[in-house]
């Protein structure tokens, strides 16, 4: 069972669609199987007709826009949540240190709390813009896909492009990272609140 299982894995990965080369011989378009991803395309007829060479011109324009938002999308997710553990990290150990520390409140601490505020203000506003950003992705993502079949449709009534980007999974996350950095916030307002008296 696992070799059977180690051998589909394999197939499977061979088989990833990945664009090498587009014929314009005849449509619709194929795509050659290869590895890597593509950076180049090549035209392998003459003389296509202009309305075939058109229409695979728009192909390879849409796919590598597809491949090119798809990167952008994945990029800005791990970046933000490279930030967004970054933040969670120095909140938690500021938080920890605020409980521990026994002595006088320096006379600076203030500034500090203002900092932590608008430090958190940002990331719930940065959250927010973020989580826009991946769904415009997704829209962008959807709307290519819908060009790319819009001639070779199953005729199931019920089939919708769908994209590459979770984003089911994605609001939760989102909703629990702008949560969590509103509450953050609205910790050090009330530290600084009661500070200040």
């Amino acid at each position: 069972m696992p070799k059977f299982y180690a051998e589909n894995v394999q197939r499977l990965k061979r088989r990833r669609l990945r664009v090498r080369r587009i014929d314009v011989c005849y449509w619709p378009t194929r795509f050659q199987q290869g590895s890597g991803l593509a950076t180049s395309f090549e035209l392998d007829c003459e003389d296509p007709p202009d309305n075939a060479k058109g229409r695979n011109e728009e192909a390879v324009l849409l796919l590598k826009d597809l491949e090119e938002t798809n990167s952008w999308a994945r990029s800005g997710f791990r970046l933000f949540f490279g930030w967004f553990a970054w933040q969670f990290t120095v909140n938690a150990a500021a938080i920890g240190w605020l409980f521990i520390y026994k002595s006088p409140v320096p006379a600076l601490a203030r500034m500090v709390y203002a900092m932590f505020i608008g430090w958190n203000l940002l990331g719930t506003i940065g959250t927010l813009l973020v989580h826009k950003s991946l769904h415009d992705c997704d829209l962008r993502i959807k709307e290519v896909i819908e060009r790319l079949t819009q001639d070779h449709r199953p005729v199931d009534p019920s089939w919708k492009p769908r994209s590459a980007i979770p984003l089911q999974a994605i609001n939760a996350v989102f909703i629990f990272c702008a949560v969590s950095t509103f509450m953050s916030m609205s910790f050090w307002t009330v530290v600084f609140v009661t500070q200040s008296r």
